[in-house]
């Protein structure tokens, strides 16, 4: 009776122990497991949240990099064209027997005016630098095809005629009718005169200046 009588006791007492545990004790467990599965689950989002926004920030860094990296190429690649072409413009003047100190510097004049122009009337300072060439090729002077570059521009925006047909016409006229001065200013105001007739005529007669120039060869 007294073995009996200890092993109920026993019983009871880890009854009591397990009714301790019931339901606060494991109730407690549960919830620390609980707890912790959430805040590894939250931290797992925002560590997945935060490496998705620095692989689009670094995608966005590359393709910003790759656009400026194709303009600054583009921009340096004009840059030699232009350079190529005034460098032949400047051989060209010395090859016309002009002095090389003085080429240089109005080589450096057609640049200045070039990137002005290009601004002003929209066509490239290729174009531009294309365009000082032709003139010296026709037998200007430094001083004639820096004067008469900004009429030719400016007939041929007013116009909406291609700069290389207002060049022809214009540069044609001029040397038709003896109008090529010796000087800057000289240039200037002859193919401003130029080219304004030749567009009052172009509008006239609702044509354009290469129709004319056309004209002019039959003339």
């Amino acid at each position: 009776a007294t073995s009996i009588a200890k092993t109920k006791d026993e019983m009871q007492s880890m009854q009591s122990s397990i009714n301790r545990l019931q339901p606060t004790g494991i109730q407690r467990i549960d919830d620390v497991v609980v707890k912790t599965r959430d805040n590894a689950s939250r931290m797992t989002s925002r560590l997945s949240a935060g490496f998705d926004n620095l692989k689009n920030h670094m995608m966005g860094i590359a393709v910003t990099a790759t656009t400026v990296g194709a303009a600054v190429v583009s921009s340096v690649n004009k840059a030699a064209d232009v350079q190529k072409v005034m460098v032949e413009n400047q051989n060209l003047m010395r090859t016309a027997g002009e002095r090389a100190a003085t080429t240089q510097k109005e080589v450096n004049q057609m640049y200045a005016d070039g990137e002005r122009y290009s601004v002003q009337y929209g066509e490239s300072q290729k174009t531009i630098a294309q365009g000082y060439q032709e003139l010296i090729k026709r037998g200007y002077d430094r001083q004639q095809a820096l004067g008469a570059m900004k009429s030719i521009l400016e007939a041929s925006k007013a116009s909406g005629d291609s700069f290389d047909d207002t060049m022809k016409v214009t540069t044609s006229t001029l040397e038709a009718f003896g109008m090529r001065a010796e000087s800057t200013g000289g240039m200037m105001r002859n193919t401003a005169k130029a080219a304004d007739t030749l567009a009052k005529a172009a509008d006239v007669t609702s044509t354009s200046f290469k129709s004319i120039g056309v004209g002019m060869e039959y003339a």
